[in-house]
């Protein structure tokens, strides 16, 4: 059983309205631990507005505060929601998809490689296809995702797949078009722990 003497450090991965949000939660009321949510960017609803314009200042902050959010749950332990490998995957589309300039790609990367970012001790990635996520996303019609192109999404989700495919680091994927509950998703993780 989870307990906070154990400062366990769990990451949530997967694309957006994967699930990530909700189960972070579920987690983090369960076992009773802190959770990070993932931060709102100051840019997020001018970046769907225009991805070219204001793709490297949201890559640049939220790193920034994925970081600050995993050097807070390295030492307490707690869930995160969303990791900072996933920048890594929105840059690379941003950057694929002539969203993002080579430059400011290199200098994502710099950055990324410059920053000390404790890692989880497992990442729960959230595998959807891309029409559960294109679906879930038009379901919770954030206004601050108006203007979210299906083929960005559909590009995310492959990439998302290619990440977990090559990840090297604790990782169980679940199969989250059809969502398990959140003891069935806590006994798996304890049986990671315990094995």
């Amino acid at each position: 059983m989870y307990t906070t003497n154990n400062r366990r450090y769990i990451g949530i991965a997967g694309t957006i309205a994967a699930g990530k949000s909700t189960l972070a939660k579920q987690l983090s009321d369960y076992w009773h631990v802190p959770l990070i949510k993932e931060p709102i960017s100051p840019y997020l609803a001018d970046f769907y507005a225009d991805n070219k314009e204001y793709a490297f200042r949201m890559q640049v902050y939220m790193m920034a505060s994925r970081v600050k959010g995993s050097l807070i749950l390295s030492r307490f332990g707690g869930i995160q929601d969303r990791t900072i490998y996933e920048d890594r995957i929105f840059q690379k589309v941003l950057c694929d998809r002539g969203d993002m300039e080579q430059r400011d790609y290199e200098t994502c990367s710099l950055l990324y490689k410059s920053l000390s970012k404790p890692s989880p001790d497992v990442v729960i990635y959230l595998k959807v296809k891309p029409e559960t996520s294109i679906q879930r996303q038009k379901d919770r019609a954030r206004v601050k995702e108006i203007g979210i192109d299906e083929g960005y999404m559909e590009h995310l989700v492959m990439a998302y797949n290619t990440w977990a495919s090559q990840f090297t680091g604790n990782l169980i994927t679940l199969h989250w078009d059809n969502p398990l509950s959140v003891e069935e998703v806590a006994e798996q993780i304890e049986s990671f722990y315990d094995n």
